[in-house]
């Protein structure tokens, strides 16, 4: 048998198994006589290392004297010898594909036993070669690599035990924020407050990490980070409680990746210490790097069920997502600078290099390094489609050099469930996409806002706070008819509606498309409904915060609030706030700001407006102190004829509920207002405030909210429920 290189021994014989002590025996004595050259040709599509010692009589032989040898002086001898002897013919059936009959194997060793030549005459100069009998290989050096074993094995103990934590990591931290939003579906979740619980959400659970930017890009440089090269390094931050979660899982990866090495002076089976040491980071950092495949895969996907579970965003997940391809990509990179340096130690790695092994690891690894850096905010906002593309393209390679790269060695395990993920993702997406077919769709514009009604199948249910992607089937638009983009829906009847805001890409497509038709009828493909829905039933008091054209989101709470509810039963106050920049926006939305002001007969939705950019259109009547009122509803006399070009025939009567505010508003007011408010009413059963709209405006409510919990001087329990996405 042609002798097998000291890499292939080691990675065909341990890849994949969770090495103990119960088969220390099995491979002390495979990995001595491994290097005997017997008279046998592995034939092809075999392997090479298993197959010798399950098909060939004098390879078989000698592993059989070997497992004797080394059981006989034990106290539970024959138990080790059963277990050796069942690890064999496991793993001939597996993975020789040759199955061997355990009853026959004591007389094979006799007859073994009969045959075998001492090892010590293969190693004179003139001994005869190849071998045609069994061999009785040295006890001596059996027991020194048996012990030698051990200690190789117990770093794949560790190094298993280490990826089952990673999980456990993530399934402990995910499922305690769960928990948590879990409890918020009850009325009595307002009870959960005091010193400790304001302390930790204020600071902790609610604010952001740096200083008001978690939507919003942030650089390292400040306001130099608007011009290249600087502009490369904005990112999206996590939040205070998102980044706690990051640090202690790139912690772990840390400890877990540096801790639990057992180096001898000299080591049998592996060599020196500066041998032992690179052999043990490889395997470590590789096996590691693999663990963290299933929970990539599955946090970078739409239909990733841990979102309803959690009560996390799919942006959440996503920055999840980033950071454990990072972590994995490092411990890669460490994988692979290990064994290169295992490789030149022992003079190999010329050869080694050109493996399939080594050659698919590399352009798995390169693959991951392109995904990282395509990756970077930068590029993403600018490029979102070709980003998308570019990194599904780059994904494939990865996860098909990863799986070349260990479909001999083990661990596959990991990559069948990537796969499954990805897989599943697909389908699902499919299945969503199918379920509500491609209808036509209205499309009209409003200014630089594009209304788009859709009709929806009467089995297909979304509810407050939901999102789907969007895709247009209209070559005249556009011919990538698969790009597809997340939208904040509102449903009324058996249609929903969507509130396109004129960007780059393909709004400034559809815009340009209707800027010269008008309205058309486009067909459509429907994603979703994605997201979780706000649990507002719980709380006696609601404040629905929208910026521009994140109006649909709240408004959709607001209608939902108030079909739910007997009148008989109403005791919460929903207030309604609206911050858009002009005036024309009520056009696009006026339909929809006239059905609230009929269903809400009985004034139980305080509703305001603020105009952020808009002059004063008319002078406002003067209050008590003679000083104009801000808060005097903008439908007036003098404005009505202004407000019919802008909205249509509507007289004062019709939003004669709507305060209009000629400014811009104070958030932190807004929202103390409300808490005293609440607290005035004796509504003590806690406050859901609701916030779609610009990065901005979402993360200086985020902020604002956090202050006031950790501040701690109200008697109300505060929750926040944000519906911006962003990644």
């Amino acid at each position: 048998m042609r002798l097998i290189s000291w890499f292939s021994i080691w990675v065909l014989a341990v890849g994949g198994l969770a090495l103990s002590q119960k088969d220390s025996i099995l491979f002390t004595c495979i990995l001595q006589a491994v290097n005997l050259e017997f008279d046998y040709t592995v034939p092809d599509g075999k392997s090479s290392f298993w197959n010798p010692f399950c098909e060939y009589e004098p390879a078989l032989g000698t592993v059989l004297i070997c497992f004797h040898e080394l059981t006989s002086n034990r106290t539970s001898g024959e138990a080790a010898l059963q277990t050796t002897l069942s690890l064999l013919v496991d793993n001939c059936s597996k993975r020789g594909n040759f199955k061997l009959d355990e009853s026959e194997l004591h007389e094979r060793y006799l007859n073994a036993s009969r045959l075998a030549i001492p090892e010590e005459k293969f190693m004179k100069k003139n001994a005869t070669l190849p071998i045609h009998n069994p061999v009785r290989l040295n006890v001596t050096s059996l027991l020194l690599y048996a012990d030698s074993y051990t200690l190789f094995a117990k770093n794949f103990v560790w190094t298993n035990n280490f990826c089952q934590l990673v999980c456990l990591f993530w399934i402990v931290s995910l499922g305690l924020v769960g928990l948590f939003n879990f409890f918020k579906r009850f009325r009595w979740n307002s009870k959960l407050k005091g010193p400790f619980i304001n302390k930790f959400r204020g600071y902790i659970a609610l604010p952001t990490f740096t200083g008001g930017k978690h939507f919003q890009p942030w650089n390292i440089f400040g306001s130099l980070g608007k011009w290249l090269p600087f502009s490369l390094l904005d990112c999206l931050v996590p939040t205070t409680q998102e980044s706690l979660i990051v640090f202690i899982y790139c912690t772990l990866n840390i400890i877990f990746a540096s801790v639990g090495y057992h180096i001898e002076d000299q080591n049998l089976l592996l060599g020196s210490r500066d041998e032992q040491f690179w052999r043990y980071v490889a395997d470590r950092t590789g096996i590691l790097a693999f663990a963290q495949l299933p929970a990539l895969f599955l946090f970078g996907g739409r239909n990733n069920i841990l979102i309803n579970l959690t009560g996390f965003q799919f942006n959440s997940f996503i920055i999840f997502h980033k950071w454990i391809s990072r972590n994995m990509v490092i411990l890669a990179a460490v994988h692979a600078y290990a064994y290169r340096e295992l490789c030149i130690l022992h003079g190999s790695y010329d050869r080694i290099s050109q493996e399939t092994l080594w050659i698919y690891g590399r352009r798995a690894f390169v693959a991951g390094g392109l995904l990282i850096l395509q990756a970077i905010y930068y590029f993403r906002s600018r490029w979102y489609e070709l980003f998308l593309a570019v990194h599904i393209l780059l994904a494939l390679v990865f996860i098909v050099g990863a799986y070349v790269h260990c479909k001999e060695i083990g661990y596959l395990e990991w990559t069948y469930a990537s796969m499954l993920f990805w897989a599943l993702d697909r389908v699902w997406r499919i299945g969503k996409m199918y379920r509500f077919g491609l209808p036509k769709a209205h499309f009209k514009l409003h200014f630089e806002t594009i209304v788009v009604t859709i009709p929806k199948p009467a089995n297909w249910k979304p509810y407050p706070g939901c999102f789907v992607y969007l895709y247009i089937i209209a070559p005249s638009v556009s011919w990538k008819v698969w790009e597809s983009h997340p939208f904040t829906i509102y449903s009324v009847g058996d249609e929903i509606r969507i509130y396109i805001k004129r960007k780059d890409g393909m709004t400034q497509k559809l815009y340009d498309f209707l800027t010269v038709a008008g309205e058309s009828e486009l067909t459509v493909s429907v994603e979703g409904p994605y997201g979780h829905a706000g649990e507002l039933d719980s709380y006696d008091n609601i404040l629905l915060l929208a910026g521009g054209n994140g109006v649909p989101g709240p408004y959709y709470h607001c209608m939902h609030q108030l079909d739910q509810a007997p009148l008989n039963r109403w005791k919460r106050k929903i207030h309604f706030v609206w911050i858009s920049p002009y005036f024309t926006a009520l056009r696009w939305f006026g339909r929809e700001l006239l059905d609230l002001q009929t269903k809400d007969k009985h004034n139980f939705v305080s509703k305001s407006i603020y105009l952020t950019r808009e002059k004063q259109l008319t002078k406002r009547p003067a209050n008590e102190s003679g000083e104009a009122d801000s808060r005097t509803p903008l439908i007036s006399i003098s404005s009505e004829e202004l407000m019919a070009r802008v909205m249509g025939q509507l007289s004062e009567e019709h939003l004669a509920d709507y305060v209009v505010h000629k400014r811009r508003p104070d958030v932190a007011k807004l929202i103390m207002s409300t808490i005293e408010e609440a607290t005035f009413e004796g509504n003590h059963n806690g406050i859901a405030i609701v916030v779609c709209g610009s990065d901005i405006l979402a993360d200086s409510i985020r902020d604002v909210v956090a202050g006031i919990v950790a501040n701690g001087s109200h008697t109300m329990r505060i929750d926040l429920f944000e519906e911006l996405q962003v990644w």
